[in-house]
C-alpha cells in the first residue's frame, strides 16, 4: 500500500516538473526575441481561437503596429518586456497575452493600469474608437451641428430655441393685414419692445426692425389667402412662432398709395421718384431756376430764406424696401440738385438734408413714422437753425434753448398712413414726443388750433391751411411772410413767436408777388416745404 502511494506521489511530481518545464521556454522566448512578430502573431492567433474579445483584438493590432515602425514607442516596449523577463511581475504578464497566466496571475487589473495599456488605448483601435465622442455623444455636446441651430433667420423660423423658452418673450399680435399698391401687402401688429421680428411666407424669410412695440412686415403678394408665420427676437430670447392665414384687404381707390418700408416706417409713393432719383432737372432747367430766384431778390427788400425739408427717404433711405432701393439711379437727387441751385442764386437756404444727417440718430424722431411730416423735433433743430441766422441781425429773436420746452414722450395716434391704410388711428399708434413751451406763448399764437387732439399730432384741417396774420406786439422783433405747405404746422407756432408780425400766405399758395410782400412791409420772405412739392415752389 505503502508503495503503491509513494509511486503514485512520484508520478504526480514527474508531470508537474514536465508541466513547468513546457512553461519555462515561452518566458525565455519571449524576453530573447521581443521582435520575432510570428511567434507573437501564432500566439494572438491561438488566444483568439480560444476567445476572441473586443480587448485581444485591440492589443493584436498594437502589436502588429509596433512591429511594422520602429519608434519610442517600441523601444519603451522593449525597456519593459526586458525588465518583465528580469522580473517576473505584472508587467511580464502583460506583455505575454496567454490566457492560462492571465487566469493563473492576479495581475490583470493591474497590466491594464501600466503605461502600456494606454500606449494602446490611444491607438485608433475598436475600443478606442468606442470611447471618443461618437456621433451620440456630439449630438449632446455643442458642436457645428449644434451651433448652425442658433436663432438666425432662417433657423429660428424652423424652431425658436428650446433653451430660451425659460425667457421666451411673448408671442407678437396681428391686428391688421392691407393690400397695397406696389404688388404687396402689410401685416400691422404689436410685439415687445425692442424686438426684431422674422416672419416667412410662401419659402421667403423676412426680418424688420420694430418701433417701441410696433411694427409692419412687408411681403410680396401673391393670392388672397397666404400662410405666414411671425415671431420676435431680442438677443437670444424668442417669443412662440405665432401662425395666421393672411387675407390682405384692400383699400379705397380714393386714397393715396403708401409704401411701407421697413422699421415701422410708411413713406408716401409721391415720395419715390425722388428717392430713385428718376426726376432730376436737366441743366438748362437749373439754369432757370438760378435766374428765377435771382429775380426774386432783386424785386424785394425783404431777404429771402428758403427752408426745403427732404422726405424721409432721403433722410433714411435704409427704411425704404429693397426692392426700390436697387432701382435708384446714382447718388446724385433732385434735392442735391436744388441745393447747388440755389447756392448758385447766391440766396440764403438751409440745407436739411445735411442738418438731419447730423441728428438722424438723435433720441427723438425727425420724422412720424404713421404719418408723412416731419416732427416737432425735427421742425425744432431747423427753427434754431433759422433763428441762429436771423438773430445775427435782430439779437432779440435768437432762438429758444431746448431746455425752455417739455418734451412729453408718449404713445400717438397714428397720422395719415392710418387714414390712407384705412385703420383706427387708436390702433395703429406710435411712440413719439410733443414740444410743450414752457414760456408764456402770446394769444394770438396759442389760440390757433394747430393738431386734431393733443393724442393725434396730425395738422387740423380746419384751421392750419388758412391764410392769417398773427401780431406778437413787440415792435423790436423783425416781421416774415410765410409761404408754405402742411410741413409748417409743426414749425407754426415757434416761428411766430420769434417775430413782431408773421403774414401765413394760405398753404401751397407758392406764388411770389413782390408788390404783396412790399406791401406787408416784411424783412424776411420765408418758404417752408418738403421736398415733394419742389416743383410747384420754384417755378
Amino acid at each position: 500500500m505503502k508503495r503503491a502511494i509513494s509511486a503514485t506521489l512520484a508520478l504526480l511530481l514527474i508531470l508537474c516538473l514536465f508541466a513547468c518545464g513546457a512553461d519555462e521556454p515561452a518566458h525565455e522566448e519571449s524576453a530573447s526575441a521581443p521582435a520575432e512578430s510570428q511567434a507573437e502573431s501564432s500566439a494572438l492567433q491561438e488566444e483568439s481561437s480560444e476567445e476572441p474579445s473586443v480587448e485581444e483584438s485591440s492589443e493584436e493590432t498594437s502589436i502588429e503596429e509596433s512591429s511594422e515602425e520602429i519608434s519610442e514607442e517600441e523601444s519603451s516596449e522593449e525597456i519593459s518586456i526586458e525588465e518583465s523577463s528580469e522580473e517576473p511581475s505584472t508587467e511580464g504578464s502583460s506583455e505575454e497575452p496567454s490566457v492560462e497566466e492571465s487566469s493563473e496571475e492576479p495581475s490583470v487589473e493591474e497590466s491594464s493600469e501600466e503605461p502600456s495599456v494606454e500606449e494602446s488605448s490611444e491607438e485608433p483601435s475598436v475600443e478606442e474608437s468606442s470611447e471618443e465622442p461618437s456621433v451620440e455623444e456630439s449630438s449632446e455636446e455643442p458642436s457645428v451641428e449644434e451651433s448652425s441651430e442658433e436663432p438666425s433667420v432662417e433657423e429660428s423660423s424652423e424652431e425658436p430655441s428650446e433653451e430660451v423658452s425659460v425667457e421666451a418673450l411673448e408671442m407678437p399680435t396681428v391686428f391688421g393685414c392691407t393690400r397695397l399698391y406696389d404688388n404687396s401687402y402689410v401685416i400691422l401688429g404689436h410685439c415687445v419692445e425692442g424686438a426684431v421680428i422674422y416672419y416667412e411666407a410662401n419659402g421667403t424669410k423676412y426680418s424688420t426692425g420694430s418701433d417701441h412695440g410696433w411694427f409692419s412686415a412687408r411681403i410680396k403678394y401673391r393670392s388672397s389667402y397666404e400662410k405666414v408665420r411671425l415671431w420676435a427676437q431680442i438677443g437670444d430670447a424668442v417669443s412662440p412662432v405665432k401662425e395666421f392665414l393672411a387675407q390682405p384687404k384692400s383699400v379705397g381707390s380714393d386714397k393715396w398709395d403708401i409704401i411701407a418700408g421697413k422699421d415701422y416706417q410708411f413713406h408716401l409713393d409721391y415720395t419715390l421718384q425722388d428717392y430713385l432719383h428718376t426726376n432730376l432737372y436737366t441743366q438748362s432747367q437749373m439754369n432757370a431756376l438760378v435766374s428765377t430766384l435771382k429775380n426774386r431778390g432783386e424785386r424785394t427788400d425783404a431777404e429771402i430764406i428758403y427752408i426745403v425739408v427732404p422726405s424721409p427717404a432721403s433722410v433714411y433711405p435704409e427704411t425704404m424696401p429693397d426692392v426700390y432701393a436697387e432701382q435708384q439711379n446714382g447718388d446724385v437727387s433732385k434735392y442735391d440738385q436744388l441745393m447747388e441751385v440755389l447756392e448758385n442764386a447766391g440766396v440764403t437756404y438751409i440745407n436739411v438734408k445735411e442738418l438731419f444727417a447730423q441728428h438722424k440718430d438723435d433720441g427723438y424722431k425727425l420724422y412720424w413714422k404713421t404719418d408723412s411730416h416731419w416732427s416737432e423735433y425735427g421742425a425744432y433743430l431747423v427753427y434754431k437753425e433759422l433763428f441762429d441766422h436771423i438773430s445775427q441781425k435782430f439779437p432779440q429773436s435768437s432762438p429758444r434753448a431746448f431746455d425752455e420746452f417739455e418734451w412729453k414722450e408718449g404713445t400717438f395716434r397714428g397720422g395719415d398712413m392710418a387714414y390712407y391704410l384705412e385703420y383706427d388711428d387708436e390702433v395703429m399708434s406710435e411712440y413719439n414726443v410733443a414740444r410743450i413751451p414752457l414760456f408764456d406763448m402770446p394769444r394770438s399764437i396759442s389760440q390757433v388750433r394747430r393738431y386734431v387732439s393733443e393724442s393725434k399730432l396730425t395738422y387740423d384741417s380746419d384751421t392750419m391751411p388758412a391764410a392769417r396774420t398773427i401780431n406778437t406786439g413787440r415792435a423790436e422783433l423783425p416781421s416774415a411772410m410765410v409761404l408754405r405747405d402742411s410741413y409748417s404746422t409743426q414749425i407754426y407756432g415757434i416761428l411766430a413767436e420769434r417775430f413782431d408780425k408773421t403774414v401765413y400766405k394760405s398753404m401751397w399758395s407758392f406764388s411770389f408777388n413782390a408788390q404783396e410782400v412790399k406791401s406787408a412791409g416784411v424783412d424776411y420772405v420765408i418758404y417752408i416745404l418738403t421736398e415733394r412739392n419742389i416743383g410747384s415752389a420754384f417755378r
